[in-house]
This record gives C-alpha cells, sequence and structure tokens, in this order.
C-alpha cells in the first residue's frame, strides 16, 4: 500500500469520509453528476481556508477550526447546497498565514488548514469550485500580490508581465499536484473540486490572457473543469473568452439595485453562454431584502421570491451561489450580505434561510426533468405566409402557405408545432444563425410528444439556402419519421431538390411519447457520422455510432436548422427540443 493510501486509510479511522465521487463533466451547456444532470444551489464561504471575521492578537486573520468548517458545511447540505465557493482556497498568497506568504516558499500550516476544507467537503458530498487569483486586494492576496512579487502595483502589470505570468502559473502548479494527505489524492485527481475560476471578479483580463491560464489549468487536469474569472457585477459574457476551448463555465455576480434589471441580464447573459455551448452558473448574488445589517439595496423579499424563480425556471442556469454564508462561531463579518448558519441573527437572515432551505431541493430536483412546455406558450413566434423572423440564436419560417405554426424557443430549447391543416407543407424551420462551416458537428435532444401521429422532424446541415426549403435543397440531412407509435432514423442527402437515401430507416428502439431522443449528427471532411440513442444521455450513449458514410457531393459550407413537418394528417405535432447545439 502505498504512502497515500495509508494515510488516507488512517484518517478514514479518524472519521473523515473517503468515499469515491463522481467527476462533474460538462456535455454542451449541461453539467453532469455521472447519469444524472447536475444543477445545484451553493453558498460562497470565501473564509473557510483563512477567516478574516475573527483575528489574532497581531491583527492577523486565523484558521477556522476543524469543527466550524463540519458545521458549515453541515449547514450547507441542510440548506439543500450542493457547492461551496472557496476562494481561500486558490487564492492564498503574499499576506500573513497565506498558503505562500513569499513567493516559492509555502506554509504547511496553512496548506493543512486548506486541506482539511477539501476532505471535509468531500466527506458530505459538497462540491467546491476555486477562484485562483483575486481582482481585489483582500487579506488573502491576489493578483496585485503577484505583481508586488516582481515590483509591480496593478492588475495590469499582473496580466501583461510575462515573469509574473510565469510565476502564477507555478503557484497554479504547485497547488493542482499537491497530495491531501485526507483523501490520498492530489487536488487535481479530487472530484470535490469541480471546477477551477480563472480568477474573482478579474472582469479586466484580457480573453489572450484567460486563454493562457485556462489552458494551463487543462494541461494539468482534464477532468475538471475551468470557469472564466472575469464574472463581475456589470460584466457580459460577451466580453470574455466565451470562445475559448479550454473554458467550462461563465457566469455573472448580481448586486444591482433591482433585481427586476437583473433578471433581464441574466437571460441575456445565460442565454449567451448556453449559445457559445458553455455551462453558465450565477457566482454571487445579494439576496437581502436591504434590512440586513443597514444594506440600502432595495432587494424586497417579492424580487428575492421573483429572483430565485428565474434562476429555478431558467434552464440555461447551471447553479447559483449566494453571497455570503457565515457560521455563528466564526466571528463578525458586514458586508450587508451575510447569512450567519446555523444560528440566523435576524428576521431577514430567518426569511432568507428558509427560503434557500427550499431554493436548494428544487434546483436539485431539476436533475433529469426534461424541459417542460405544457402550459401557454411564451416568447413565442409565428409568422406569416413564410416570412422570416429574427429570434436572436434562430431564423424562425412557417409554411408560405400556412400561417398558423408556432415555435416557443429559449436560446437552445423550446417547442416545435405544426399548424394543423395537413399535407407536407403543412411545417416549420428553425434555422441556426451560428457562421456557416463546412465541418459541422450538430447534437440535439428531442421528445416526440404523440408517435401515433404521422410527423418527420429532420436536421439538414450543410444547407445552401437559408429559406423554408432549406430541409428540400442542397444538404445532408438525418430525419426521424413518427407514426403508428413508433419512431425511425434515416440519412439522405439532396442536390438540387433530387434525394439520394444514404441510410434506409431503422427503427428507433426505446423511442417513447415524451421520452429524449438524443442525435448527433456530423459532417467533417467527406466524412458523415451519426448517433441516435434513447434512455440515459451519458451512460447509453453508443460507442460505435449508429451509422457511418463517405459523400463528396456537398462540400461548401451551409446552414443548419431544425425543420418540423406534420405530414399528411390534419393535426397539429408537437415536438419539443433541448441541448441543441452546433459546433
Amino acid at each position: 500500500m502505498t504512502g497515500a493510501a495509508l494515510r488516507a486509510r488512517r484518517y478514514s479511522r479518524r472519521g473523515i469520509s473517503t468515499a469515491t465521487l463522481n467527476w462533474i463533466t460538462r456535455s454542451g451547456s449541461s453539467l453532469w453528476d455521472g447519469a444524472d444532470r447536475f444543477r445545484f444551489f451553493g453558498a460562497n464561504a470565501y473564509w473557510l481556508a483563512l477567516n478574516d471575521n475573527a483575528r489574532d492578537g497581531s491583527g492577523n486573520p486565523t484558521y477556522p477550526s476543524t469543527s466550524v468548517v463540519d458545521a458549515t458545511f453541515d449547514a450547507l447540505v441542510s440548506m439543500g447546497a450542493k457547492v461551496a465557493r472557496v476562494h481561500t482556497l486558490g487564492i492564498s498568497v503574499g499576506k500573513p498565514k497565506t498558503m505562500m506568504p513569499t513567493l516559492g516558499s509555502w506554509d504547511s500550516a496553512a496548506v493543512a488548514k486548506a486541506d482539511y476544507v477539501i476532505a471535509s467537503a468531500k466527506a458530505r458530498g459538497i462540491r467546491l469550485m476555486v477562484p485562483l487569483c483575486d481582482r481585489w486586494d483582500f487579506y488573502h492576496g491576489g493578483g496585485i500580490t503577484f505583481a508586488g512579487f516582481r515590483g509591480g502595483s496593478t492588475m495590469s502589470f499582473f496580466y501583461s508581465d510575462s515573469t509574473v505570468r510565469t510565476d502564477f502559473k507555478a503557484y497554479i502548479s504547485t497547488l493542482l499536484n499537491h497530495v491531501n494527505p485526507y483523501t490520498g489524492l492530489a487536488w487535481k485527481a479530487d472530484p470535490t473540486i469541480f471546477c477551477w475560476e480563472t480568477g474573482n471578479e478579474i472582469y479586466d483580463a484580457p480573453t489572450a490572457w484567460t486563454a493562457d491560464i485556462a489552458a494551463h489549468i487543462k494541461s494539468l487536469t482534464s477532468n475538471q473543469l475551468v470557469a472564466d474569472g472575469t464574472a463581475a457585477s456589470g460584466m457580459h459574457v460577451s466580453n470574455s473568452a466565451i470562445s475559448d476551448s479550454n473554458i467550462d463555465v461563465m457566469g455573472g455576480h448580481f448586486y444591482g439595485t433591482d433585481h427586476s434589471m437583473d433578471r433581464q441580464w441574466l437571460r441575456t447573459d445565460a442565454a449567451a453562454a448556453v449559445s457559445a455551448g458553455k455551462a453558465y452558473i450565477v457566482g454571487e448574488y445579494d439576496w437581502t431584502d436591504g434590512s440586513n445589517n443597514g444594506s440600502t439595496t432595495p432587494t424586497s423579499d417579492t424580487n428575492r421570491a421573483g429572483w430565485l424563480a428565474e434562476i429555478e425556471g431558467n434552464g440555461n442556469v447551471a447553479g447559483d451561489i449566494m453571497w455570503t454564508i457565515v457560521h455563528t462561531s466564526a466571528g463578525v463579518h458586514r458586508d450587508s450580505y451575510e447569512l450567519y448558519v446555523p444560528t440566523t441573527e435576524n428576521a431577514e437572515q430567518a426569511a432568507g434561510l428558509a427560503a434557500f432551505t427550499a431554493h436548494g431541493p428544487v434546483m436539485a430536483s431539476s436533475t433529469t426533468a426534461p424541459v417542460d412546455y405544457t402550459g401557454t406558450l411564451t416568447d413565442s413566434f409565428a409568422g406569416s405566409n413564410g416570412d422570416p423572423i429574427d429570434v436572436g440564436k434562430w431564423v424562425f419560417l412557417e409554411s408560405p402557405t400556412n400561417g398558423a405554426g408556432i415555435a416557443d424557443i429559449q436560446s437552445n430549447r423550446g417547442r416545435m408545432l405544426t399548424a394543423s391543416t395537413g399535407g407536407y407543407g403543412d411545417k416549420i424551420a428553425l434555422i441556426s444563425q451560428a457562421a456557416a462551416r463546412a465541418s459541422t458537428t450538430m447534437s440535439v435532444t428531442v421528445y416526440p410528444q404523440d408517435l401515433s401521429k404521422e410527423s418527420y422532424f429532420s436536421v439538414p446541415i450543410r444547407a445552401q439556402t437559408s429559406d423554408l426549403s432549406v430541409g428540400d435543397t442542397t444538404c445532408y440531412k438525418l430525419e426521424i419519421g413518427a407514426g403508428s407509435g413508433s419512431a425511425s432514423i434515416s440519412v439522405s442527402k439532396k442536390v438540387s431538390g433530387s434525394q439520394t437515401v444514404l441510410k434506409t430507416g431503422s427503427t428507433i428502439s426505446g423511442a417513447a411519447n415524451g421520452a429524449p431522443i438524443y442525435l448527433e449528427f456530423s459532417a467533417v471532411g467527406t466524412a458523415l457520422t451519426l448517433r441516435a440513442w434513447t434512455g440515459d444521455k451519458v451512460t447509453d450513449r453508443p460507442g460505435t455510432a449508429t451509422w457511418t458514410g463517405t459523400d463528396s457531393s456537398i462540400t461548401a459550407a451551409g446552414k443548419t436548422a431544425l425543420v418540423l413537418n406534420g405530414g399528411n394528417a390534419a393535426t397539429t405535432v408537437d415536438w419539443r427540443v433541448d441541448d441543441f447545439s452546433v459546433a
């Protein structure tokens, strides 16, 4: 048995669990815990590895006791939280009692305290999100501290100086490679830490800097996620490294004077992140109603309820992390956003605790539920005689002779309904406005609502036109045909309207009303690849493609679309779509 394994067994005997956790993975814009969707509520507990709320006789911060660390995570579990965001696990440099008080010199006592925080979270199934530097020069250090090691004093120097960049990367490497004696795992090999954040509120970080740091983290660990640390109040994700392949998570911080305005900002940014194939996390927000220890932010309880309901109902939001939770025995914290646990200080905190205790399970219960559009359609679009409507990510079109089709689309998910007139011209299309690509990989989850009705759901790629006939002209096209209670899938090519079947229709095993069918379809060079499956999105995904083929008839870049045809029956056809992405 290795030394690390012996230490892990010894600490396990002391009551610290070393249970195995799944890696949190990202598929498109969704996070997954094994076979379950990972959607969560969490809390910021920045102080857990080094506490500024309780100072020693010299005025320096102190290390929270193991009992306070354990009790804080126990409180999070009671609230239904799954995640803690802990700054002092990753930002601990250049100040008294930090992990690296001077450049290249590490304090073993401080590192040991951080190790215990990770082990305590692991024992309770709490996942950790860890920023690695800070825009602000707080008691635990940050970017300006690194700049100071080399004679600088600004964040600009931190971003631009090559020696400082090397120092910061070395610091990251030391943290991630460190082996935790409580768990026997290097930090980079512990699924408890599900996400490293390039920084806290480093809203002025150049995208090239973010890309470089993200690539460095990914070179050390391929299993942990990386978040763009430019999230800050007033910062749009469009100004960040949203297109970088090493970034998994985007986010926002919300401290506006009115959460009704924040809700619209949230919708816009979450949709932008999802459109780019990134998960979106609300990393911080003001939860108060304005009466907590003098806060002047007028976010009334009604607004708080609306804010939490917005997060719960917006499937583009993978999780939210309130600011901030403090243990009753951890000292005095006053920034107007503190929530003391397990004993609250006032009626406002008690109301907040009750709201979060209800909110946590709602977020957690969203792990596997498909998109539900059973109610009245909102944000819906209906054309007239085939006129195109620009709806952000999409152009919505319907039959030139039928004005009754409708779609409800919110970013990468929604509902498509044909009219009820019958005839094969009874169809609608949603055409992606993503840049045309010669090499295209598409994925989408679809939910047919009534397989007894004749209907055809198709996905053309490399389509050479942008009108409703996008599925009928030059393109490659996969198509699900439904009727008589079953569904089959085929692949064809169309060149100037002339169709050639490349893959004959075959039954999709497990297709059922309201159940998901997962599709992946790509054209890369002359190679065509299709995967189609049911059951669980992750564990049932076939290792071998459902079908592969080679064809060189259509090589030009083109559009990708979702097209629903109502078939010849005079009845409305209803399909749901989710997790649509094009790369």
